[in-house]
């Protein structure tokens, strides 16, 4: 594809009516892109037993109030994105940090961030496959072992 090509496409390609804007929802333009992803890997990929619950970044350099800055990453300019990925290494569930102002972090303000993730990302998860989720010290509470 051309460069013209691309420019052209990318000028006329819309993932969202831009007069139905959410105010409280930074990622509005492709939310329903991404309910649409999300529900797609949900009805057609049984994940495997064995879990993971990570963080990753999608490296970003834009001017955007979304964007996250870590220090110790080797991407430290990012979109922060939690995901639930099976011992395959396929991701069935995902999660897009808003910021700790978002509306939907202020409706969970009672847990600490990391908790509200996990239980966010398991609860899709079938009862009847036993799957055991690893997850590493920032998600890991005594609340949500109980």
């Amino acid at each position: 594809m051309s460069r013209d090509q691309f420019r052209l496409l990318r000028r006329v390609i819309h993932l969202c009516d831009n007069n139905n804007k959410k105010f409280d929802d930074k990622f509005f333009k492709v939310r329903r892109f991404m309910q649409n992803l999300q529900t797609n890997l949900k009805e057609n990929y049984y994940p495997e037993q064995n879990n993971s619950i990570d963080e990753d970044i999608i490296a970003c350099r834009s001017r955007v109030s979304m964007i996250q800055f870590l220090p110790l990453k080797p991407k430290r300019f990012g979109f922060r994105i939690w995901k639930i990925v099976d011992e395959g290494g396929v991701c069935h569930d995902f999660d897009i940090y808003q910021g700790k102002n978002s509306v939907e972090r202020k409706e969970k303000a009672f847990n600490p961030l990391g908790e509200e993730v996990v239980i966010d990302l398991i609860k899709n998860l079938s009862n009847n496959n036993n799957h055991v989720i690893y997850i590493d010290n920032y998600f890991t509470s005594i609340e949500l072992v109980k």
